[in-house]
């Protein structure tokens, strides 16, 4: 186990210090690994570690936050809201959360999604949906859909302008008076609080 954090703290910390453009998501692990040893980072080594990978870091933040949730959103989930995942990954975090509310509708985007989470996801019980678009362009959503809009950490792969630009974007699909929570990580020589002090100390 602590073989497996330490690989995914190291990928973690240095997404955070160089921006990577999307595109690395589309590509196959095998480009993706040639980019990660030009650059002498510990890559995932296939589909299934990333997944783990993916796994830990989930469950490091749940444990840092005390919970999937930051937002004050759990009531209104509980009796029943449409919630957006922008920059799903894996989409654990959407699969977690949507069985846990089970009465909410929820959507889960990004370039590409690993089928190793996203399972089921055609069913009809099921209450989310995940779908595979370019999350730098519009989203394949009506304006003032959604109540509740999450990503983590994948807003920090783009540029500036792209950042700006998707912004506008999820505040389109987001109702008014709606929430939009984004959790990220800082770099490791920036003054910052509690929490991510413990994660770039553990």
């Amino acid at each position: 186990i602590d073989s497996g954090i330490n690989k995914m703290m190291r990928v973690f910390r240095y997404v955070n210090i160089h921006p990577i453009h999307p595109k690395l998501f589309t590509m196959s692990h095998h480009s993706q690994k040639k980019i990660y040893e030009s650059l002498d980072i510990l890559a995932p080594v296939g589909e299934e570690e990333l997944n783990v990978a993916r796994f830990y870091l989930h469950n490091i933040y749940e444990h840092l936050f005390n919970g999937k949730i930051g937002a004050p959103v759990h009531e209104q989930l509980q009796n029943g809201a449409k919630v957006l995942e922008f920059c799903c990954d894996g989409g654990i975090w959407s699969t977690e959360v949507a069985a846990e509310h089970p009465n909410s509708e929820f959507y889960a985007i990004d370039f590409v999604i690993s089928d190793y989470f996203a399972v089921n996801s055609d069913d009809e019980d099921n209450n989310v949906k995940f779908i595979e678009c370019d999350i730098s362009k519009k989203l394949p959503f009506l304006d003032n859909e959604f109540d509740y809009v999450f990503s983590k950490d994948k807003c920090l792969f783009m540029e500036r302008n792209t950042f700006q630009q998707v912004l506008l974007e999820i505040f389109r699909v987001l109702k008014p008076g709606g929430w939009l929570e984004i959790v990220y990580s800082l770099e490791p020589d920036v003054a910052y609080a509690p929490a991510y002090t413990r994660l770039y100390d553990a």
